[in-house]
């Protein structure tokens, strides 16, 4: 089944074969095309020309020229509403970050206080068991060099 003559292929918003204009660029002026259709039909057909008035196409052109100056506007004062945000939330993140630096720098002091206590403490804990061990040994080693120190033993010499 072929396209019949009458339609248009459109591509990317331009017809195809150029019959017609596309209508995203017609302008239409609908009480014109709508006294047409009831109009009695004449020896010739009626064709529907689209005549803009100039004073409404100035105003209509004024009135969206100024749509697009109060949207860019609009759009202007976002992005500053925006940046400002920003700023003050990068603000209060850089704030917090220092915070929690200082946080982090405190617990590393404590941390290196108490690690320090805990290794005086193990080392003063180590003297003290090498020191009795010496004793012990020390004491053992008398009563085993002196015989009368250590009137049970079964040495026989």
């Amino acid at each position: 089944m072929g396209q019949s003559e009458g339609t248009v292929v459109e591509l990317n918003g331009t017809p195809h074969n150029g019959s017609r204009p596309h209508l995203s660029s017609a302008m239409l002026d609908w009480t014109r095309e709508t006294d047409l259709v009831w109009l009695p039909n004449t020896s010739r057909p009626a064709v529907a020309v689209n005549t803009p008035v100039a004073d409404d196409f100035d105003a209509e052109r004024s009135r969206l020229e100024a749509e697009i100056a109060a949207a860019k506007g609009r759009a202007i004062a976002a992005r500053e509403r925006a940046a400002q945000r920003e700023a003050e939330l990068r603000a209060a993140l850089q704030a917090e970050i220092a915070a929690s630096r200082e946080e982090l720098s405190a617990l590393e002091r404590e941390h290196d206080l108490t690690v320090a206590r805990v290794r005086d403490e193990a080392n003063a804990e180590v003297e003290r068991i090498l020191a009795e061990a010496r004793r012990q040994a020390a004491c053992e080693a008398a009563a085993s060099s002196d015989p009368l120190a250590n009137p049970g033993s079964n040495d026989v010499a």
